[in-house]
């Protein structure tokens, strides 16, 4: 199953990704994935810090009548140096997260080695794929709130760090 989009919504926010600041879709069976950037944490590379927690928050938009539900989880994935999506670091530990949280209505993704990774510049801080588990096999989407939306929570990175 593969949705045209031709006239809709997300037609416009894949023609202009600006769009996506404001709400942006993720949808299972070779649907649309997501993709987000961090810019403001280049100002953190190469100084002397540690970070200690980090996490991606993306609130989602529950709708009772939507014919689909939101996937489980979903998965994010980094550019290597290649330019060649990978899987974050924190995945191979256990603590990466991404879970349907339908109390606090978010997934949440802990980030922390990746960023760490990125302050040591041992990785780029570039794209971060967003994209559902169960892709080719449940029929699931979710409207995930952006940075800019009108909701009143929005998709936000939260970083602890500490100085040395």
């Amino acid at each position: 199953m593969h949705t045209n989009y031709t006239g809709t919504e997300i037609e416009n926010i894949v023609n202009q990704p600006a769009l996506g600041q404001n709400q942006f879709f993720i949808q299972t069976l070779g649907g649309i994935n997501g993709r987000m950037t961090i810019p403001s944490f280049d100002s953190l590379i190469a100084k002397p810090v540690i970070i200690n927690k980090a996490e991606i928050i993306l609130p989602f938009e529950d709708y009772l009548y939507d014919d689909y539900p939101s996937p489980s989880s979903l998965f994010i994935s980094r550019k290597n140096v290649e330019g060649e999506y990978e899987f974050l670091p924190d995945l191979f530990e256990g603590s990466l997260g991404g879970n349907f949280n339908v109390v606090n209505k978010n997934y949440t993704f802990n980030i922390t080695r990746h960023l760490n990774e990125i302050v040591a510049e041992k990785a780029i801080n570039d794209t971060i794929k967003i994209f559902p588990n169960g892709n080719g096999i449940t029929a699931n989407r979710v409207v995930l709130n952006g940075m800019n939306s009108t909701k009143k929570d929005k998709a936000k990175v939260v970083i602890s760090y500490t100085k040395y």
